[in-house]
């Protein structure tokens, strides 16, 4: 692992309080799925990224950046749905 494999690391850990304290929060309201959502695309595209940058699986960097660049665009697509919701 290396140093440019840490700050996804550290922003994917960083979701993770976020995640708990917006499942404690109830009742549940259509914007807090959409921000669950978001969480979970931005967790899923950091430790992707964590992967991608690392030096594990060598041989499938082409499989990951595929994969990370899916979810990037569903990221951004959440992203688009939780702006809306907040205006």
């Amino acid at each position: 692992m290396n140093i440019h494999s840490l700050i996804p690391l550290l922003a994917t850990i960083a979701y993770i309080p976020l995640l708990i304290i917006l499942y404690s929060n109830r009742p549940w309201q259509r914007q807090k799925w959409i921000f669950a959502l978001f969480l979970l695309s931005m967790m899923a595209w950091s430790f992707g990224d964590v992967l991608f940058r690392s030096d594990f699986f060598l041989n499938e960097k082409l499989y990951i950046a595929k994969g990370v660049m899916c979810i990037f665009f569903f990221a951004v697509t959440q992203l688009h749905y939780f702006l809306l919701s907040n205006y």
